[in-house]
């Protein structure tokens, strides 16, 4: 029987969860599977509470995941994310079927750009004996991993050094070409 990321994420105290668990976090993509979990203990608990007292959870997930900037923003379209914002913060919905269309999003994100190339890596690791996910070459980040910014809006300096270190030589290079078409101009008049 095939493997399928449904049946992964049943178990998430199964080795395999925590293999796939491990490649997420070496993609810098684990804001999906942290949502997904987090949408999941939150229907348990409201349908255990009969929707008692559950505005709070719910406004931990709007504010670690769904708000824009979010530190563990995920990657849904825009009227996505304002139809939830609206449900919860301005009509004070709160029931776990808003987060469904997100969940879905997520999971097919998940599916596609994580789950997939992780199951093509384990089954070539296991065919090979290749033990270390560090054969795999085709390294690429989620979309929603870029959007890990410090207070300047810019990329994590201790996530992304080596696009830091290129900003920094972009940015010198075209200072100093900056001062001498200024000193050439002015040699000039």
């Amino acid at each position: 029987m095939a493997l399928t990321l449904e049946c992964l994420l049943k178990d998430p105290s199964s080795s395999r969860f925590q293999d796939f668990s491990r490649y997420l976090q070496q993609q810098y993509s684990t804001e999906n599977l942290l949502f997904w979990l987090a949408v999941q203990q939150y229907k348990a608990a409201y349908d255990e509470s009969n929707g008692k007292s559950m505005h709070q959870q719910c406004l931990v997930i709007i504010y670690t995941h769904i708000q824009p900037n979010a530190v563990c923003e995920i990657n849904i379209p825009c009227d996505m994310r304002l139809a939830i914002l609206d449900k919860v913060l301005l009509q004070g919905h709160i029931h776990p079927d808003l987060f469904l269309p997100a969940s879905e999003a997520v999971l097919e994100l998940m599916r596609e750009n994580a789950f997939n190339p992780w199951l093509a890596q384990s089954n070539h690791t296991m065919v090979s004996s290749f033990s270390s996910p560090q054969g795999w070459s085709s390294h690429r980040p989620s979309v929603s991993s870029f959007r890990s910014t410090n207070d300047f809006g810019l990329p994590s300096k201790r996530r992304y050094p080596s696009l830091w270190k290129r900003m920094k030589n972009s940015f010198f290079r075209s200072a100093s070409h900056r001062r001498s078409s200024l000193s050439c101009s002015s040699g000039n008049s």
